[in-house]
């Protein structure tokens, strides 16, 4: 499970993821660090790959995004439309009740599971609320949030009755009853249970799969639900059409060590079938007067967004021998400073697409 969003853009909080010759163009300050309907519109967070799927869960349904102020601080703003029962939204009576019973959010936004080159970790608590719209204090940040990919936790806590103990297996969350499907629930006076994420529950008769962590404090305590998710963070006015164009050049460490990540955008079609980026040739060292050009290397698929924005992330690993740059599996050098602004590395990435 996996997933704040910028005027710059993009993402959200969990309980306790063709050729481009110029870059990006950079994202235009806020006049205001208010929210408008036009800010959720232009400027909102597109989710990873995990969210895509949503026909069989029961998951928290909100829209996040942060604007750019000056001086290198930021706001952000979330706001709440309820639950969303297989793809779609609980009714009206249901998540105004479950709005309603919402006391604060905090959210917990990090890039530093990748290990960014200049990380982001900031934790928001917000009780400040307009209407369905909550605001969460400023934060600094000196990187650029273009095309980010970060992880948002968010956590939603609820005042008491709220969540209603019916029997052992049963209970009513902002007027929806679900039942847990593989076991029961188990209290007593003063005590608390905790729905793990990936829990099996019956929601007004529909059988799915909850998208998110619920403490129960105790009964007729209230609780807090929570859920962990990647989030694309995406300027204000990104395109949506079909124009394939690389945004981004990183080098974050993941699971599998340090890669090359090239972002690419506008491919809400799936176009690119790959992408690759050919070295810059260098002298051989036996014979400096001859130029050796390394081959082009292919990058792969690693994080897609939701396929109607149209981002992707494709990912070659990096490799360090005697203090120098290799790909893996080649002894191909290269300069991450080629990729700073209107730097020579950009010309050197090719999207193939298909016809």
């Amino acid at each position: 499970m996996k997933r704040i969003i910028y005027t710059l853009v993009a993402a959200a909080v969990g309980f306790t993821a063709c050729r481009k010759e110029q870059p990006a163009s950079p994202i235009a300050m806020a006049e205001s660090a208010s929210f408008t309907d036009a800010d959720f519109t232009a400027a909102k967070a597109s989710p990873g790959s995990n969210k895509k799927n949503t026909d069989n869960s029961l998951e928290w349904d909100y829209d996040l995004v942060i604007k750019k102020l000056k001086n290198d601080r930021y706001k952000v703003g979330m706001r709440v439309h309820g639950l969303r029962s297989m793809g779609s939204r609980l009714g009206d009576d249901q998540n105004d009740l479950l709005r309603a019973a919402i006391t604060g959010i905090v959210l917990a936004i990090n890039n530093t599971k990748e290990k960014a080159e200049v990380p982001l970790d900031v934790v928001l608590n917000s009780d400040d609320v307009n209407g369905k719209v909550f605001s969460f204090p400023e934060f600094t940040y000196k990187g650029d949030l273009d095309y980010e990919l970060v992880n948002v936790k968010s956590t939603f806590k609820l005042k008491g009755g709220s969540i209603t103990v019916k029997d052992n297996s049963t209970f009513t969350l902002g007027g929806s009853t679900i039942t847990v499907s593989g076991g029961n629930l188990q209290f007593k006076e003063n005590s608390s249970f905790v729905l793990p994420t990936g829990s099996t529950v019956t929601v007004n008769s529909a059988k799915v799969e909850t998208n998110f962590a619920i403490l129960f404090e105790g009964i007729g305590k209230g609780g807090s639900c929570g859920n962990d998710d990647d989030f694309f963070l995406l300027p204000s006015g990104h395109p949506t059409e079909q124009d394939p164009v690389v945004k981004k050049v990183t080098f974050p460490k993941t699971d599998d060590g340090k890669v090359m990540r090239i972002t690419v955008a506008g491919d809400p079609a799936e176009a690119v079938t790959s992408v690759w980026y050919t070295p810059a040739a260098y002298p051989d060292p036996n014979n400096p007067d001859v130029l050796v050009q390394p081959a082009p290397i292919q990058f792969h698929k690693s994080e897609p967004s939701d396929k109607k924005i149209g981002i992707c992330c494709y990912d070659a690993c990096l490799t360090k021998e005697n203090g120098s740059n290799y790909f893996c599996g080649t002894t191909s050098h290269f300069k991450p400073a080629d990729f700073n602004a209107d730097g020579p590395g950009w010309a050197r990435i090719t999207l193939k697409i298909a016809q």
